[in-house]
């Protein structure tokens, strides 16, 4: 799984945080990109572009009703149950920058 932010051309108030989330089992084989739009207020500007809000708070936002999603899908489908983990983003951001 990995998500990144992207911005819109048209308008500079718009964002989307996209997640690319690739589950095999023995049973099936799920790949999903799942696309969550954000609006703000103010014009987005380097300043938020580069800010933790983007790397942390919006997939922490959007994470848990991925998660749900899947693990609904999934039972729906008649698979066996999957559920997938909490996800801290904020030690996920840690890691990324100490390895940048």
């Amino acid at each position: 799984m990995n998500f990144k932010a992207r911005f819109s051309d048209d308008n500079d108030k718009i964002f989307s945080i996209v997640f690319t989330l690739k589950l095999t089992n023995k049973e099936f084989q799920l790949e999903i990109d799942s696309i969550a739009h954000f609006v703000t207020i103010e014009s987005i500007n380097e300043d938020f572009k580069n800010s933790p809000f983007l790397k942390i708070n919006a997939p922490a936002i959007v994470y848990p009703y991925l998660r749900t999603f899947v693990s609904t899908l999934i039972l729906n489908m008649g698979f066996s149950p999957v559920i997938l983990p909490t996800v801290n983003f904020v030690a996920m951001n840690k890691q990324t920058e100490k390895n940048n």
